[in-house]
């Protein structure tokens, strides 16, 4: 009988060390498990803000998107003042031509007349006078008559010439405000990929981290729940922690495949900044082949300049 109330008393003593072993672990679970809801909470604020500032970088892509597609509409304004440049370049290409046409003819016929009186000089005063009398007038009215329309000529070109300054000043000022839009956008492009980017994905390597640590606890908490399944003090300490393990492990498979999404989206953005760039190289291709054209233009409107020039001076000689 003494025997068995010893043994009783033993059990007793047991138990009740087994009852504080069971409650110091389960106080210990639960600081894990709100160890692992703090974590989770903070990754989840970190996986926002992430969120925000890549939902931002769309924004400022979809910005710069619109100021490219602005630059092209530019571009092909400039494109279309240089042809009517070109146009009207032809056009007065064309009437000196014809202006030295004319002015060759009547440098002939001057020298016809001329001539003609040098052969008269010879004969009696009178019969020369009556003589030169009679084609002087006539060619000397024709002579008028070039003389004015040379002048008319001129004066056109003159007005050609002032308008093509002013066109020229016009594609000049335009140039250089796309060259300057091209140059900024550039600069913003590479602070977006340099800055943002590189944010984003330092974020999310500060946030990797706790995700995957998560791991191991929940891995102790479940070698700890199956070293207690043979107490039964314990046991419904262990199928809690259990459950709460579970819901922990769950949401961090969940914020783990958010950061997969996170990653992906970064990705199709910057393969987007890469395409922006690009079209920025082929815009600066487009703009350097039109000042190419435009330099060209200008070499042959300075050639024009110089054949009026020739052409006033003929004049004068006559």
């Amino acid at each position: 009988m003494m025997h068995e109330l010893e043994q009783m008393r033993l059990s007793v003593k047991e138990m009740e060390l087994l009852m504080e072993q069971g409650n110091d672990e389960r106080v210990e679970l639960e600081s894990r498990i709100m160890l692992l809801k703090s974590e989770a909470e903070e990754l989840q604020g970190e996986l926002n803000k992430a969120s925000c500032l890549l939902e931002e970088k769309e924004s400022t892509a979809g910005n710069l998107q619109s100021e490219l597609d602005s630059l092209k509409a530019q571009y092909t304004e400039l494109k279309h003042s240089l042809l009517e440049d070109e146009l009207e370049k032809e056009e007065l290409r064309k009437q000196v031509v014809l202006l030295k046409d004319d002015l060759k003819k009547a440098v002939d016929a001057l020298s016809n007349m001329e001539k003609k009186i040098k052969d008269g000089a010879t004969l009696d005063a009178d019969e020369a006078t009556s003589e030169a009398s009679t084609p002087v007038p006539s060619g000397s009215k024709e002579a008028a008559n070039l003389k004015e329309k040379i002048k008319l000529l001129e004066d056109q070109i003159k007005l050609k010439e002032s308008a093509l300054e002013i066109s020229s000043n016009t594609f000049l000022e335009k140039e250089k405000d796309l060259h300057n839009k091209i140059e900024e956008l550039e600069e913003r492009l590479e602070v977006l990929d340099g800055s943002s980017i590189q944010y984003c994905e330092n974020e999310i390597e500060k946030v990797v981290p706790p995700a995957e640590d998560e791991a191991p606890n929940l891995s102790l908490n479940e070698e700890e729940r199956n070293s207690d399944e043979d107490l039964s003090t314990t046991s419904k300490i262990s199928n809690a922690n259990n459950s709460s393990s579970t819901s922990i492990n769950s949401n961090t498979m969940n914020d783990t495949g958010y950061l997969d999404e996170l990653k992906n989206e970064m990705a199709l953005l910057r393969e987007r900044n890469e395409s922006m760039e690009a079209e920025l190289k082929e815009m600066q291709g487009r703009y350097s082949e039109l000042s190419l054209k435009f330099a060209e233009v200008e070499g042959e409107r300075q050639q024009l300049v110089m054949r009026v020039r020739y052409l006033k001076n003929a004049k004068k000689r006559s």
